[in-house]
């Protein structure tokens, strides 16, 4: 008996990666500003709404792009369940406050159980008689694929237009 075997290999599928592949980042709003990032906390002047339980997005940073969970919030200092890397270069990033349904946290937590757990067989032979199980590639992006398209955007939600870093300095 051959059990086709797929994706062997545990890992484990960031919430972000999911979003990535949605394209949709559950946006509330952004700001882009200087900021500092601390092992546990990024503080700077914040004019949007964030409270503990939602996330936060970071992009163009130097070392933490990614997706947060913020803890506590004021408006000087969003402080995250994760670990930073420390990070004062004075340049501009961006900051997204992200706000995923409940559902949708789930589902990721899921899929990520999924992966950990490795694929299981997609299918299997004997002989001159095959099945196959009909779950694709058995990769989670198949397996999940009905259950995602519920959230799934045509574009990406991440767009925020701001001068190119060169242009500042002209």
């Amino acid at each position: 008996m051959h059990f086709g075997m797929k994706n062997l290999k545990v890992r484990v599928i960031s919430m972000m990666k999911i979003m990535d592949k949605i394209k949709n980042h559950f946006v509330k709003s952004a700001e882009y500003g200087i900021y500092e990032v601390t092992m546990n906390s990024i503080k700077g002047s914040f004019s949007e709404v964030y409270l503990p339980g939602m996330y936060v997005i970071i992009k163009e940073s130097y070392l933490n792009d990614g997706l947060y969970k913020i803890v506590t919030a004021t408006t000087s200092e969003i402080t995250v369940e994760e670990t930073l890397k420390p990070e004062n270069t004075g340049e501009s990033f961006v900051i997204y406050a992200s706000i995923p349904p409940k559902e949708f946290v789930d589902l990721a937590t899921e899929i990520n159980a999924f992966t950990e757990t490795g694929v299981g067989a997609n299918s299997e032979s004997i002989d001159d008689y095959s099945i196959n199980y009909g779950n694709g590639d058995g990769s989670w992006e198949s397996v999940y694929k009905n259950k995602l398209n519920a959230y799934r955007r045509v574009y990406n939600d991440l767009a925020f237009r701001k001068k190119n870093r060169w242009q500042d300095r002209w």
